[in-house]
């Protein structure tokens, strides 16, 4: 069964980051990496470490309030 990680992205200072939605994915993403925010090419990585297994999903970005 195929895994959808779902992100968003925020403009931090001008620069697009990419956060991810649910935050144990994060933890996880930040324990392997020792970083917070995604970008394309770990994306493409993951993808292909997992054989096809984990896929990606932008959506939009939660509302702060």
């Amino acid at each position: 069964m195929k895994k959808t990680i779902e992100y968003y992205i925020q403009i931090t200072w001008g620069s697009p980051r990419e956060y991810f939605v649910d935050d144990k994915v994060a933890n996880y993403y930040y324990r392997l990496t020792g970083r917070k925010t995604l970008d394309k090419m770990s994306r493409i990585l993951v993808e292909g470490l997992s054989g096809g297994n984990v896929a990606f999903k932008q959506v939009l970005p939660p509302d702060i309030t």
